[in-house]
C-alpha cells in the first residue's frame, strides 16, 4: 500500500503515521446528458398582466434582467430561449458517499477522477453540498481532482454519510466513472484525520455495466421519471387548452369562460326571473301581480280616485256644499264642524288681525284632509275649526292619524303638510281668502300660528244667490226656503 501526501495547504494537518483507519468511497447519483436528452424552450407566462412582447420590445426588458420579483428567462421561457445554453452531450452530476471507520473524525481529502474533467473555468462551481459543506470545508479542484479541507479546524464523523453532492463534470465519453488508482492498483489520492494520519480508502465506481435498467429522462440509472412534453418528470400538457401546467376547463361557453348563467341558461346571461318569467319585469302594481299597472288613488286598488264627498261617486255635494244634502241646510248658511276632536290640534291666533269684520263666521279647512275614520282613506275638504268674529283664538280640533298598518282605525281631520285654507261668510255670503301669517307658516303641523291679515276675494262680478254662491242658481221658494220645492211642514 502507497502512503502519499496533500500539497502545501494541507501541512497544517497530515502527519506521516501508521495506517489504521478505515473508509470506503463510492459514486452515485450519477446523471448523465447523453444524445437522448432533448432541449427545448419552456413557455411564456409573462409578468405583471403583461406579455413578452410587451415586457421585451416595449419595456426594454432583456432576458438577463428581473420583471418585478420575476427573473425575464423564468416569465418569457420561450422568447429568451438560447439553444447555446442548453446543456452538451457528456456533462453530467455526480455525488461520493463515504462509509469511515477511524481512531479519529476525518479532516480532508484529495480525490482524483477518471472518466469525466472537471470544470476549470473561472467562477464555476464544481462541487458542494453533503457533510463537507455542512462543515464549512473550503473546496477547489483542476480538471481532474477535487480538494477539501478546513483552515478552521472542522472536521467530519465516522459513519456513513454524504461527502460530496453535486459533483459536476464533462467531456463523458461513457464508459465508467471511478476514483484514480495508482499502479498498483490502490487509490492515488490522499484521506487524513485530525491526527494527521492517512486513512486506508476502497472505493466502489459507477460503472456503465451496472445500469442494465437504462437511462430516464434526468440520467438516473432505473428511473422513471418521463417527459411527457412539459419537461423530465413534470405532468404532460393539461386543461382544456392542453397547454403545460393549465387548470382551466370548459364549463360549456368555451376553454377557460364562466359556464352558462341567468334564468336561460345561456352563456354570458345575466337575466333573472322576478316572478313573472325570465328577463320580465317583476309583479307591479297595486294588486302586486304581473303586468299590472293598477294604482290605488285612496279608494281602493284600481279604483277611482275620492270626489269631493269620498269614495263613493253616487254622493255629491248639494248647493249648501253637503255631501248627499238636500240644499236645506244653507237656507241660514254657516260653518257646521262635523268631525270630532282628535287631540291632534294646532292653536290660531288672531289677537291683532285685519280683514275681518263682527259677525264674520271663519272656517279653518284642509282642501285635502281625511274625511273618515275607517281605512283606505278618501280625501276632500274637511272643516277642522270654526269661531265667529271677534274672536283672538280658533282651535283646530282635527288634526288627522292613520293606524291602519298596525291594526287600527283613521282619524278624520287635517294632514300635516296640507295648506291651510281660511273661508269667510259675510252677510250670507261665501268668500275665499288669502292670509299671512306671521308665525307657524301656511300648512299645517305647527303647534302655534299667528294670523296677521285676511283678506276676502270678492271677485264676484254679477250676483250671488240665496246660497252665497257667487253667480249660484239657487233661489228661495214661496216658502222662502232656499233651494226649496215649496212645501214643509206647515204645508206652504
Amino acid at each position: 500500500m502507497k502512503q502519499t501526501y496533500l500539497k502545501s495547504i494541507f501541512s497544517i494537518f497530515f502527519i506521516t503515521g501508521f495506517l489504521f483507519s478505515q473508509m470506503t468511497l463510492t459514486i452515485d447519483d450519477v446523471e448523465i446528458i447523453d444524445d437522448s436528452f432533448v432541449c427545448e424552450p419552456g413557455v411564456d407566462v409573462g409578468a405583471f398582466n403583461q406579455d413578452c412582447f410587451t415586457i421585451l420590445n416595449v419595456f426594454g426588458f432583456s432576458c438577463d434582467d428581473i420583471a418585478g420579483v420575476t427573473p425575464v428567462a423564468e416569465a418569457c421561457a420561450e422568447s429568451c430561449f438560447d439553444p447555446s445554453n442548453c446543456p452538451e452531450e457528456g456533462t453530467g452530476s455526480l455525488s461520493i458517499y463515504y462509509t469511515y471507520n477511524g481512531s479519529g473524525p476525518f479532516a480532508g481529502f484529495e480525490i482524483p477522477f477518471t472518466g469525466i474533467e472537471l470544470e476549470t473555468s473561472v467562477g464555476a462551481v464544481v462541487a458542494g453540498g453533503g457533510q463537507s459543506e455542512s462543515a464549512g470545508f473550503s473546496i477547489s479542484n483542476n480538471s481532474n481532482t477535487v480538494i477539501g479541507f478546513s483552515s478552521n479546524g472542522a472536521t467530519l464523523p465516522n459513519g456513513d454519510d454524504l461527502l460530496l453532492t453535486e459533483v459536476y463534470f464533462k467531456n463523458y465519453q461513457g464508459g465508467d466513472i471511478c476514483f484514480e488508482v495508482d499502479n498498483q492498483d490502490e487509490f492515488d489520492g490522499t484521506m487524513s484525520d485530525n491526527q494527521g494520519e492517512t486513512i486506508n480508502v476502497e472505493t466502489v465506481c459507477y460503472t456503465v455495466d451496472a445500469c442494465t435498467e437504462g437511462f430516464d429522462c434526468n440520467g438516473v440509472c432505473g428511473g422513471d421519471a418521463v417527459d411527457l412534453g412539459c419537461g423530465c418528470g413534470e405532468a404532460g400538457p393539461s386543461g382544456c387548452d392542453n397547454t403545460c401546467g393549465s387548470t382551466l376547463v370548459d364549463l360549456g361557453c368555451g376553454c377557460g369562460e364562466a359556464g352558462p348563467s341567468g334564468c336561460d341558461n345561456t352563456c354570458g346571461s345575466t337575466l333573472v326571473d322576478l316572478g313573472c318569467g325570465c328577463g320580465e319585469a317583476g309583479p307591479s302594481g297595486c294588486d302586486n301581480t304581473c303586468g299590472s299597472t293598477l294604482v290605488d288613488l285612496g279608494c281602493g286598488c284600481g279604483e277611482a280616485a275620492a270626489g269631493d264627498c269620498g269614495c263613493d261617486l253616487s254622493v255629491v255635494e248639494d248647493d249648501c256644499g253637503v255631501c248627499g244634502g238636500d240644499g236645506s241646510s244653507c237656507s241660514g248658511l254657516s260653518f257646521q264642524l262635523e268631525i270630532p276632536n282628535t287631540g291632534i290640534s294646532g292653536l290660531f291666533i288672531f289677537s291683532s288681525v285685519q280683514g275681518l269684520e263682527a259677525g264674520d263666521q271663519v272656517g279653518i279647512f284642509d282642501s285635502n284632509g281625511f274625511l273618515s275614520t275607517t281605512c283606505f282613506i278618501p280625501t276632500g275638504e274637511v272643516l277642522v275649526g270654526l269661531g265667529t268674529y271677534p274672536f283672538t283664538t280658533i282651535t283646530a280640533i282635527g288634526g288627522s292619524a292613520d293606524n291602519c298598518a298596525f291594526g287600527g282605525t283613521a282619524l278624520a281631520g287635517f294632514n300635516n303638510g296640507n295648506p291651510i285654507v281660511f273661508k269667510v261668510i259675510r252677510d250670507g255670503v261665501l268668500y275665499d281668502t288669502e292670509f299671512n301669517a306671521s308665525l307657524g307658516g301656511s300648512n299645517f303641523g305647527s303647534q302655534f300660528y299667528n294670523i296677521a291679515q285676511i283678506t276676502l276675494i270678492e271677485d264676484c262680478d254679477t250676483f250671488v244667490d240665496c246660497a252665497g254662491v257667487c253667480d249660484g242658481t239657487a233661489v228661495e221658494d214661496d216658502c222662502g226656503v232656499c233651494g226649496g220645492d215649496g212645501s214643509d211642514d206647515l204645508g206652504c
